[in-house]
């Protein structure tokens, strides 16, 4: 009995082991490799925020490099959505279908690719990127046909599309926003020629406003606020004079009143 004991033993530990080896040979992974760029310059960009969410949950979350790169493996039979945001930037997401995927399909190895480029445009004035927040600029899925993902062209040239649109209507605002910029740095130098500072102060602050990134209205706005404060102490200063002034002529005033002009002296 103990020899046929030890034997069931050692049955049921070659089962197992051979049971984690399927499961292993089973499982496959998602190779991403991503490149994010400007969409108008093309070059890198470094500080994209990376985040992966699956089921809702983020499961993966990391920020892009100085050549604009990262690289990283998600599990297959999964949906994922991976998110890229930067400030100032409109963020986009894409969608990986890694459901269905057969590592006996896949070749030369357990998992599956995907290789694609990333490019994140400026939020300017008042548009409306919604559509490009909400909605995925494509979607990667596997085919069968290869290791690597296939995209759907569909949907990629829907978002394309409206992201040209947005383009125009954003370069449309730089082009009004500079107009704006130009006039009201033109009428708080004037201002400023004419030693008005608090009109010069609201023009530049204006200016500043419609272009937060320009240092040339901020430089001026510190300046103003010094003249000014020391306008304000001057100004007091002159006041509290007035007015010790103006107590001498009614304490004389009262004396000559009293017919003390002794006192007066």
């Amino acid at each position: 009995l103990s020899f046929n004991g030890a034997k069931m033993r050692e049955i049921y530990l070659i089962c197992i082991l051979l049971l984690s080896t399927l499961i292993s040979f089973g499982q496959a992974n998602v190779d991403l490799d991503i490149n994010t760029k400007d969409y108008t310059s093309g070059k890198k960009i470094s500080g994209v925020s990376v985040d992966v969410y699956s089921g809702g949950s983020i499961v993966k979350s990391l920020e892009t490099p100085s050549n604009g790169n990262v690289r990283f493996s998600i599990p297959a039979g999964k949906t994922y959505k991976v998110v890229f945001s930067k400030a100032g930037k409109v963020t986009r997401f894409v969608s990986i279908d890694a459901r269905n995927i057969d590592p006996e399909l896949i070749q030369g190895g357990s998992s599956a690719k995907a290789k694609f480029d990333v490019s994140l445009f400026d939020q300017v004035g008042n548009i409306d990127y919604s559509y490009v927040e909400k909605n995925p600029f494509t979607e990667y899925y596997f085919d069968g046909s290869s290791s690597e993902l296939k995209y759907d062209e569909i949907i990629a040239q829907r978002m394309a599309k409206k992201i040209a649109d947005l383009i125009k209507k954003s370069e449309e605002e730089a082009s009004k926003a500079d107009a704006l910029y130009q006039d009201a740095i033109a009428k708080a130098d004037d201002w400023y020629k004419k030693k008005n500072w608090q009109f010069a102060l609201d023009k530049y602050t204006e200016a500043a406003l419609l272009k937060p990134d320009e240092k040339y209205p901020k430089s001026k706005i510190l300046e103003l606020d010094a003249l000014i404060k020391k306008q304000q102490q001057e100004e007091l200063a002159n006041k509290g004079k007035e007015e010790q002034y103006k107590k001498i002529i009614a304490t004389e005033d009262a004396l000559r009143d009293q017919k003390k002009y002794s006192e007066a002296e």
